[in-house]
């Protein structure tokens, strides 16, 4: 279940929610309200979106996306789970090692294509920081960076 932190701009959706797909076991080791790095959730996220929205095909929404594009540098693992969330075929992002590193595959599926680009376009640097591989048909391995407590 997912964590939710709340003040005066509205409701976000903290990173902490434990989303990793092994069950009963989080992804995060941060307490709750706080990110990986110590901030608390309000200050790590920015108005955005609680969940990632679709269109009646089921495709990401282009607020979804935008949201992606402007997702900030201190919450990656936020990014990560909200991607996670938004991938039409879940047994195909995997998060591993603590949550750290991620594996996924579009399965060619354009929705997922579009994650990838808005996750390639994103304004603070998160390709730059995180990619790790691509590889002939749509597999992508993102490492998110160590904390720095």
């Amino acid at each position: 279940m997912a964590a939710f932190c709340s003040s005066g701009w509205g409701l976000w959706r903290c990173p902490l929610g434990g989303l990793g797909r092994a069950p009963g076991k989080s992804v995060h080791s941060a307490e709750p309200g706080s990110t990986l790095d110590g901030q608390s959730c309000a200050e790590a996220n920015p108005k955005r979106l609680v969940a990632p929205e679709f269109d009646r095909d089921g495709y990401p929404t282009e607020a979804t996306l935008e949201a992606i594009k402007q997702w900030p540098h201190t919450d990656f693992a936020g990014l990560m789970d909200f991607c996670g969330e938004a991938w039409h075929w879940p047994d195909c992002w995997e998060r591993l090692f603590n949550g750290r590193r991620i594996e996924a595959s579009t399965g060619g599926w354009s929705g997922n294509e579009s994650i990838i680009n808005a996750l390639s376009e994103n304004e603070f640097f998160f390709w730059t920081l995180c990619w790790q591989e691509s590889k002939r048909g749509g597999h992508y391995v993102f490492e998110l960076p160590e904390s720095r407590t």
